[in-house]
């Protein structure tokens, strides 16, 4: 905890530095515009899928805390969730107590939830040089995302590499897959416990303040968290559909 409340303190310090430096939002190049046509519907529905899959698990909680019941059926949508997300299931039987069946619900509540857009298309332009790098270009991988046995290529001269870069049938594919890394890979723990803490104090979820979370996502650490604060600010405006609007 001492870490993560580090972490968000780093991360107000970068932001009200970006701030004070005076750092305006550029006009983009029509390629950089046509980059974020076309990944921001692909966030947004990536996102709205989460969205849902989050609703039902907190419509089941709900009904059980002025009911105290849940069904055969509710379990069975829950746990199904639950296994997409590497998440334990509700055994009704091993959950004695009304607190143990809300802390699971909680427990299942902080992997369910939104990758905010910002964090995500902030990502995508670090990692993908703005769609233009190999990996974007053959493999719809916008993300620097990697796997061992696996159908990618290896991302190196060394034969003996261990590790592929991984393929997509398409960019809504690896957004996907993405997000998924991100709600359920332990490295990303902060990540999750600082979205977490935003919605028990009911805050909207801040991309700037969230990519505090990231630090193991890349051999860079705090610097890599800089320079995603730094293109949420320079680049991405407060409204992304104002691109979407643009001919």
């Amino acid at each position: 905890m001492k870490k993560i409340l580090s972490v968000m303190f780093l991360l107000v310090f970068v932001c009200s530095a970006l701030q004070a430096a005076g750092y305006k939002k550029v006009h983009l190049t029509e390629k950089n515009k046509e980059f974020l046509q076309m990944m921001i519907p692909q966030v947004k529905y990536v996102n709205h899928g989460i969205y849902l899959q989050r609703k039902t698990i907190e419509n089941n909680k709900n009904y059980f805390i002025k009911t105290g019941i849940l069904t055969v059926d509710d379990i069975s949508t829950i746990n199904g969730i639950a296994k997409r997300y590497k998440y334990d299931e509700l055994v009704a039987e091993e959950l004695s107590t009304r607190e143990e069946v809300l802390e699971y619900f909680d427990g299942l509540l902080e992997r369910v939830d939104i990758i905010p857009e910002k964090m995500i298309i902030a990502q995508g332009i670090l990692e993908s040089g703005w769609g233009r790098s190999r990996s974007a270009r053959e493999c719809n991988n916008y993300f620097g995302l990697t796997c061992r046995d696996c159908s990618g290529y290896v991302v190196t001269s060394n034969p003996n590499a261990t590790y592929y870069l991984k393929k997509y049938a398409t960019l809504g594919d690896c957004i996907q897959d993405f997000a998924f890394i991100l709600n359920t890979k332990s490295s990303y723990l902060p990540f999750r416990k600082i979205r977490a803490n935003m919605r028990e104090n009911k805050e909207p979820l801040n991309s700037q303040q969230l990519a505090g979370g990231l630090v193991n996502y890349s051999e860079m650490g705090y610097r890599y968290i800089y320079k995603i604060t730094f293109v949420i600010h320079k680049y991405l405006p407060n409204d992304l559909m104002y691109y979407m609007h643009l001919s």
